[in-house]
């Protein structure tokens, strides 16, 4: 109750502040469909159809997807599903049960990769969804009637029936509520070895939700100063970052200083001279909607005569930072 003794709406976004909705009433509707596949490393592609659109509505639709044990143990390698993709975007990177099923007389429990997944925003105009699963090459033994990826994907929808809608005597329409500021999200990495010449790969994994919606992700990199100063005439520099769908977007770098020579000759760096900025707001809302969606991966490498005044132990040193913001009218 509230404090004036009369009862409170239900919370927003679930089935019971449905009820009192003018117009036809509001029931629930499941619908699931098997994912399944029999390769090694083979992706299984399913077409789930969550309402119909030409005779119902649908709100508060969630997608929920469960596996059954295969070659799922991990007791050699790395066994796992590779990620769960609907309709082309990502829903989760990697699911890995930890469970065998080549116990023939055992009975084979469902695994959850996916609970109750909001998919309101993704489902295409005629209610659809396409579902993607993909499972690591090392799973390659123990199949589920046949199949080494065998699992159920099922939506649930709040529905009502047009027809019915329609029918109904109209009700006064009141305005829809102002839309609740999305918040920013972000992300970050390091690009981090520790020999002369070196390379190292960073992956950033961040929600693309914001993304979807129209907003704008940016990327900004800084490097520790290491063995950058270049006094002889050699490069010793960052000779690259590159990022996957982009190619580089950094090369042949030089943040120009080595903290150990400055303070030896008596001029330390202060902290902001320790940090040289290699890129600035790059825009990668593109590669961070790119399949797998949420997802992108860097490489950096620095020159061979890098080779002095490590910090923390790595000669590059190098920090990722992914951003995204929404658009102006859901900030």
């Amino acid at each position: 109750l509230a404090g004036s003794g009369r009862r409170t709406l239900p919370y927003p976004g679930t089935p019971r502040r449905l009820l009192d909705s003018a117009g036809a009433e509001w029931v629930e509707q499941a619908v699931n469909t098997t994912v399944a596949c029999k390769e090694i490393g083979c992706t299984a592609n399913a077409s789930l159809q969550a309402y119909n659109p030409a005779e119902q509505e649908a709100t508060l639709c969630r997608l929920s997807i469960h596996v059954h044990a295969t070659d799922f143990d991990d007791e050699w390698s790395r066994e796992h599903i590779d990620f769960w993709k609907v309709n082309g975007l990502l829903a989760r990177a990697e699911c890995d049960p930890m469970a065998r099923g080549c116990n023939a007389s055992a009975s084979r429990p469902l695994y959850s990769c996916l609970q109750d997944m909001p998919v309101d925003h993704i489902l295409d105009p005629n209610g659809t969804l396409l579902i993607q699963g993909r499972i690591n090459k090392m799973v390659d033994e123990c199949p589920f009637e046949g199949n080494l990826l065998s699992g159920v994907a099922a939506v649930t929808c709040m529905v009502r029936n047009k027809t019915a809608l329609a029918e109904e005597a109209p009700f006064p329409q009141l305005s829809a509520p102002a839309s609740k500021a999305v918040p920013s999200v972000s992300a970050n990495a390091t690009i981090r070895c520790s020999e002369p010449g070196c390379s190292a790969v960073a992956l950033i994994n961040l929600d693309p939700t914001v993304a979807m919606m129209g907003g704008t992700c940016l990327m900004n990199i800084t490097v520790v100063q290491t063995d950058f100063d270049d006094d002889l005439g050699l490069p010793e520099d960052v000779e690259f970052i590159k990022m996957d769908g982009a190619g580089s977007i950094v090369s042949n770098m030089q943040p120009g200083k080595n903290p150990c020579t400055a303070r030896f000759q008596g001029n330390p760096l202060s902290e902001d001279e320790l940090l040289f900025s290699l890129l600035t707001n790059y825009n990668v809302t593109e590669q961070m909607l790119a399949p797998p969606a949420g997802s992108i991966r860097l490489m950096g490498k620095i020159s061979e005569q890098v080779d002095e005044c490590a910090s923390e132990g790595f000669l590059l040193d190098a920090r990722v930072v992914v951003r995204c913001d929404p658009p102006s009218g859901l900030a």
